[in-house]
């Protein structure tokens, strides 16, 4: 008879590496967002910007994050969810780095976009993984222990900001955005891909992204070959709508 895993207990076996690389994930992209908020006054002070300017940078993360979930998604079937979380930490971490070098609104939207796109991709990566390192009675614990990353990281940013904000100003806050690069490699060396996705495909790298991928006889792509673009176009529209609204907020009177 096999033993039942009990949740509190083997903190170092594959199942708990996956939910603290994760965790640490959710904490990390919940620290940059927060980065740029508590910066958000001496940014605006310094680029000259207005509400609906500062609301147009937000917006555009949220924007994007909603098409990196996607696209995050669709990576993590082709090369893997430990393989896709590693990438996405990469890409938000310099492209946070990459903010502290902005110089006026554009560069400001197109390196904030760009976090959006490398937080969205995390999000949907992160949850993968530890859903499917988890066995089913204890799925839901560790998907909460996940989330509370999130809430650890907004604390995490109020903390440091409230040190470095004042000392040394916004381009040195977003610098530290560039840390979490680190647990990338970390990720690389102690986490296992899921059994469940091993068993159904085979390890490849980020080559296969741009190589065709089979489908089966009965796969939702032949018998609905036009759902990916149906998705994207509703994410978009649904973003477009959002944007809309924040530049609404913003407006004055």
């Amino acid at each position: 008879m096999e033993r039942q895993i009990r949740f509190l207990e083997g903190f170092g076996e594959p199942r708990w590496l996956a939910l603290w690389a994760a965790m640490l994930g959710f904490l990390l992209d919940a620290m940059d967002v927060l980065f740029y908020l508590f910066a958000l006054q001496s940014i605006r002070e310094e680029f000259g910007l207005g509400l609906a300017q500062a609301g147009l940078v937000t917006a555009a993360t949220m924007v994007f994050s909603s098409i990196g979930g996607i696209a995050g998604g669709m990576l993590a079937d082709r090369v893997g969810r430990r393989n896709t979380l590693m990438y996405t930490i990469l890409v938000y971490s310099l492209a946070s780095g990459g903010s502290a070098t902005a110089t006026g609104l554009p560069s400001l939207l197109f390196w904030r976009g760009l976090v959006g796109l490398g937080l969205g991709a995390e999000w949907s990566a992160g949850a993968v993984l530890v859903a499917e390192c988890w066995p089913a009675e204890h799925r839901a614990k560790a998907a909460s222990f996940m989330q509370s990353g999130w809430a650890i990281g907004y604390m995490a940013a109020a903390l440091i900001s409230a040190v470095v904000l004042p000392a040394f100003g916004w381009r040195v806050l977003f610098l530290i955005g560039v840390v979490p690069a680190v647990l990338a490699f970390l990720i690389r060396r102690k986490v296992s891909e899921p059994q469940v996705w091993l068993r159904g495909s085979a390890r490849v790298g980020i080559g296969a992204i741009f190589r065709r991928r089979s489908a089966g006889r009965h796969s939702l792509r032949r018998r609905w070959p036009h759902r990916r673009y149906w998705d994207i176009g509703v994410c978009l529209a649904g973003s477009r709508a959002f944007l809309r609204a924040q530049r609404r907020a913003a407006e004055p009177g």
